[in-house]
């Protein structure tokens, strides 16, 4: 859930690109974000395309578009939509690969 955190645009691509610098090729980057399918994603306020104050948390939630852009490097293995907690909460969980060296 770390790349829900309130990370502008710019901030968000360089932590990708650094997760990208470091996984050894043919490495797995599992993650989980919170998708636009869910509830919160909706309340609050927006603060900027994609990010909304919701009672004073910072979220970023990612559509479909948004989520195949921060991997576009990696070979996919794995999209799940998930549920979790009372809300629910409407998570996507991520699973690529780093590609082998060429």
């Amino acid at each position: 859930m770390f790349y829900t955190m309130a990370l502008d645009d710019d901030d968000l691509e360089a932590l990708f690109d650094e997760t990208y610098r470091v996984l050894r090729p043919r490495g797995l980057l599992v993650f989980s974000v919170r998708n636009t399918k869910d509830p919160d994603a909706s309340e609050g306020f927006e603060l900027a395309p994609s990010l909304r104050d919701v009672d004073g948390d910072v979220i970023r939630f990612f559509d479909a578009p948004a989520l195949a852009h921060a991997v576009r490097r990696y070979e996919p293995i794995e999209t799940i939509e998930l549920s979790e907690g009372l809300l629910p909460k409407r998570l996507t969980l991520t699973i690529v690969r780093k590609p082998a060296r060429l």
